[in-house]
């Protein structure tokens, strides 16, 4: 599709393309310009639909940019096909006045620019201080130097390699943001950018970014949309693609940046962390398949590369991925003549300008719902930060490491099983742990649940109203479970005395059927988030495989419990056949897992295993089975301060919540089930009380947000009061009011049973 048949379609469907055309010389409009200068100033007004032709008197307030008036009633509208927010129109960029002083220099690519200012303007706001804006973008910022130490040097704007930043983002819109803050901001003029002796002070970008505050530096990324020129072209591309991929749906689709270039393959071999090529040398087609779900399978893909993709790996995608390949260049999504004018007179050129067609990548790559990158590099960093994390993989996998040191914003995921076979207990606890997730992270955060069952309508509302992401599960293994409950040891885990809650057990083998993460983490509905955390939070080391936690000993660091996991969601989507098979072998031979019950027992035996076979079986940290950090997993009768100080997760591991009350209000050994009794002396012996108190408070303030919820609970746990509901419910009131490091042992000694 052409921009004039582009522009067509939309002023047809009466919505307005709020673009101003930049020069093609000495401020004059191309005859191209011209010809669309009437469609390009459509705007709908009010409520009324009534498209009316502004005749605007455009003028010149930068070498590169026309700016107009919009009035203050007027709707901007990109209509429904298009995802790209029309930038407002404004009189002018507010340039700073001669005298005032550059404050900081960006450097290099795209996106380190981008962050750099990101980190520069956040820490300006948050030390009040007023904010000059460089105003040049660098568009070639190949880093292709070496400083002698094994480290590149960076580039900074001249007058030969840079253009005005106000060019390709949107200046008003950040000048907006910035002031929203509470401080001034104005752009230095790009030619006294490229003259200022400034440009060689020291570019440490990443440091402001590391010392800034993540939530203004997110805030401050998001107000760097396109600029007026620039969104036309990303329109462009973008609708250009819309045609190619017609058959399909936007969310059919993925973007995959993939680097593999020759500097690539240099920055690799300077590179100290652990995964900057491929992950295991896999081949690119094979980890982009596994990383899309079987549930939700993709359909095309959007290819930014540092080459324009071959016909062999074109038809590699297709064949491995079953995915349609579709690239800027190959498919002629985007003329030249149309990036042209961002250059003016000097002649555009793929290699000299490549930051500039990075700029139209990454903004057509914004609008695709799922993405796979490379997390060493900034780009695919900078991809994944502003997405949050969400629906965003890393093909080389394991760490972030510019969103694990340097902006801690990349949410995980929260993955629960349910089956509606299971007993009454698991629904009250689990709804009660959904609450915990949202007091924590709020409503944004992703909870998913695997959900086995269409009949309980009253509970998939209550999801939905607690923003809970549905996955509709039907498991083709349960012949394979109920083998294992009849042939099943019953003393060795509760699990097996019934078969709805073993059901829910093993669903999490199913997570990477339906999660589009790199990373998730499982929990237990016998949880209770207590503190936040993100993807950064467990370090560069990240697991390759599973991490799970101690089981019954809190100075244990080997991996055993899995009511807290951290997955590595391709891995489990790689080797899930296998696993598969090895289960169903294991049922059908009767025979028990080496190193615990059920799932449990299946992931530790098979993980130790992976790529090695024959290895002898034990709990010791492997490769692919790394221990998770006991503060994701507190259980209540753990007596470590530090732990609980720092608890992110408590696990009611063992004894339930219902039973840690009944054994704090005095209920005897016998009274619990064979298989935790040993637990109650552990916890209730112990001679300070404060930090068991820190659980049941946990627990008291997520119960007490849902009072329907609650009365089931109390009902449940204290059938003798059943009668009288307002005594349990003033018994959660007051635990939920005491204070880190109180103790709560008065308030059992004041209630009573009758």
């Amino acid at each position: 599709m052409t921009m004039g048949s582009k522009l067509l379609r939309n002023w047809k469907n009466k919505t307005a393309v709020v673009e101003l055309p930049i020069h093609g010389s000495k401020g004059k409009l191309s005859g191209k310009d011209r010809h669309h200068k009437a469609l390009k100033f459509a705007l709908v007004f009010g409520k009324c639909r009534e498209v009316v032709l502004l005749f605007l008197t455009l003028f010149t307030v930068a070498p590169f940019v026309f700016l107009a008036t919009q009035p203050s009633n007027v709707i901007v509208s990109l209509g429904a096909e298009p995802y790209f927010d029309a930038p407002e129109l404004t009189e002018s960029i507010d340039f700073c006045n001669g005298d005032a002083r550059q404050t900081y220099v960006v450097c290099n690519g795209l996106s380190n620019q981008l962050l750099g200012h990101a980190g520069f303007i956040s820490s300006l706001i948050q030390s009040k201080t007023s904010v000059t804006i460089p105003d040049a973008f660098i568009f070639n910022g190949v880093q292709g130097e070496s400083n002698g130490g094994g480290v590149l040097k960076n580039v900074v704007a001249n007058k030969n390699n840079s253009i005005p930043l106000t060019s390709i983002i949107n200046g008003n819109a950040l000048l907006r943001v910035i002031r929203r803050h509470g401080v001034n901001a104005c752009f230095i003029p790009h030619d006294k950018v490229i003259s200022s002796e400034k440009q060689t002070m020291e570019c440490a970008w990443l440091q402001r970014l590391k010392d800034a505050d993540n939530d203004v530096e997110l805030d401050v990324l998001d107000a760097m949309k396109p600029s007026i020129l620039l969104s036309d072209i990303v329109e462009t591309t973008f609708s250009n693609l819309q045609d190619k991929i017609s058959n399909f749906a936007l969310s059919d689709g993925v973007c995959l940046h993939h680097r593999d270039g020759p500097d690539w393959h240099n920055h690799c071999t300077l590179w100290k962390g652990n995964n900057c090529m491929n992950v295991e040398n896999r081949a690119i087609e094979d980890l982009v398949k596994d990383r899309i779900p079987a549930a939700y399978t993709k359909k095309w893909m959007y290819y930014i590369g540092d080459e324009v993709p071959s016909e062999m790996l074109s038809d590699a995608i297709e064949n491995r991925a079953n995915l349609d390949l579709f690239h800027r260049v190959k498919d002629k999504l985007l003329e030249n003549d149309d990036v042209q004018k961002l250059l003016g007179d000097v002649k555009l050129s793929l290699e000299k300008h490549r930051d500039i067609f990075a700029a139209v990548d990454f903004f057509v790559c914004s609008h695709i719902p799922s993405f796979i990158g490379n997390s060493v590099s900034t780009f695919s960093a900078l991809q994944i930060g502003k997405r949050r994390g969400k629906n965003s993989t890393w093909y080389n996998s394991r760490s972030n490491p510019l969103l694990a040191d340097f902006m801690q914003v990349q949410e995980i995921p929260v993955v629960y099983t349910y089956t509606e076979s299971s007993k009454i207990l698991g629904k009250i606890l689990l709804k009660a742990s959904i609450i915990s997730v949202r007091r924590t992270f709020g409503m944004d955060v992703d909870i998913n649940i695997i959900y086995h069952g269409t009949e309980d309508n009253v509970f998939l509302e209550w999801l939905a109203q607690w923003n809970v992401i549905i996955h509709k599960h039907d498991p083709k293994w349960l012949p394979m479970i109920d083998a294992f409950i009849s042939n099943a040891n019953k003393q060795r885990s509760h699990l097996y005395s019934h078969r709805g809650n073993y059901i829910g057990t093993w669903q999490r083998i199913d997570i990477p059927l339906f999660i589009d993460a790199e990373y998730v983490l499982f929990l237990d509905c016998d949880t209770i988030v207590h503190a936040k955390f993100d993807l950064s939070t467990f370090g560069l080391d990240i697991t390759p495989g599973i991490a799970f936690s101690n089981e019954i000993f809190e100075d244990d660091i080997r991996p055993s419990n899995a009511g807290v996991a951290l997955f590595n969601v391709p891995k489990l989507r790689e080797t899930y056949e296998d696993f598969l098979a090895f289960i169903q072998d294991h049922a059908d031979k009767n025979v028990d897992f080496v190193l615990g019950p059920s799932d449990q027992g299946a992931y530790l035996d098979f993980y130790h295993a992976h790529k090695k076979p024959g290895v002898a079986l034990d709990h010791e940290a492997s490769e692919y089975v790394q221990h998770l950090d006991t503060t994701f997993n507190v259980k209540p009768y753990y007596t470590s301060k530090k732990n609980f100080e720092k608890r992110k997760i408590v696990h009611y591991h063992g004894l339930k919540p219902h039973q840690v009350l009944q054994a704090l209000l005095g209920y005897k050994e016998d009274n619990f089930e064979p298989s935790v009794q040993f637990l109650v002396p552990m916890m209730v012996n112990h001679k300070d009380h404060r930090l068991l108190c820190l659980t049941v408070r946990d627990f008291s303030v997520s119960m007490l947000a849902d009072e329907d919820n609650l009365n089931h609970f109390c009902r449940f746990a204290f059938p003798d009061i059943a009668e009288e509901k307002n005594t349990c419910t003033h018994l959660f009131q007051k635990l939920s009011m005491k204070q880190e490091g109180e103790d709560c042992m008065d308030v059992f000694s004041n209630f009573t049973l009758s």
